[in-house]
């Protein structure tokens, strides 16, 4: 990881800050719950709601959410903010953020790339799927946010290959699963 990617260190943590963050996980839980209710209330259909977050001080909540097109949420930032006393702060997230959030395994079988280490999203093309010799079937080569696979890059000929292997997903494994799948079944004669 780049160091600019890397926040900067105020102090060793303490019992105290450890007990903060659990504090602050158990009301991140109420947080989502209450505005869950909220949307539902106010009828905001198109939201889905992800996660909630306090910061350290519980200063601010954060809460993220998928939506495809822009979303009037005047009315349900207000209540949230009468409700927790803090100052409220709404996240719009992609597809391929929201599978990050919620995690996953892929069709290789490990934990979803963009969930385990992934920091930022490379653009996938087409071409990589092609150049690959993979089947252009997008259940294939489609990861759970609906998108190509982000593993698709590991790959790309134009890229230099994967120094340690098992940091990427075993495209490998993709080809032997579809042999097999193709070999006649047995029959007893």
């Amino acid at each position: 990881m780049k160091p600019e990617h890397l926040s900067r260190v105020i102090r060793k943590v303490t019992p105290e800050d450890v007990a903060q963050i659990e504090e602050n996980y158990r009301h991140d839980e109420e947080a989502f719950r209450v505005c869950s209710e909220k949307i539902a209330e106010k009828n905001i259909k198109n939201m889905k709601l992800l996660d909630a977050e306090y910061s350290f001080s519980r200063a601010v909540v954060t809460f993220y959410y998928y939506a495809e097109e822009r979303i009037d949420f005047r009315d349900l930032v207000r209540e949230l903010a009468k409700a927790f006393n803090c100052r409220i702060e709404m996240r719009q997230v992609g597809r391929r953020d929201e599978a990050r959030m919620l995690g996953g395994y892929g069709i290789c079988g490990r934990q979803l790339c963009c969930s385990l280490f992934l920091r930022e999203f490379k653009p996938i093309t087409i071409r990589m799927v092609k150049e690959q010799i993979l089947p252009l079937d997008p259940g294939k080569v489609s990861g759970l946010c609906g998108r190509l696979m982000c593993c698709l890059a590991y790959e790309n000929p134009d890229k230099k290959h994967c120094s340690n292997k098992k940091s990427c997903c075993a495209l490998e494994i993709i080809p032997a699963i579809e042999a097999k799948e193709e070999e006649p079944a047995e029959t007893d004669g």
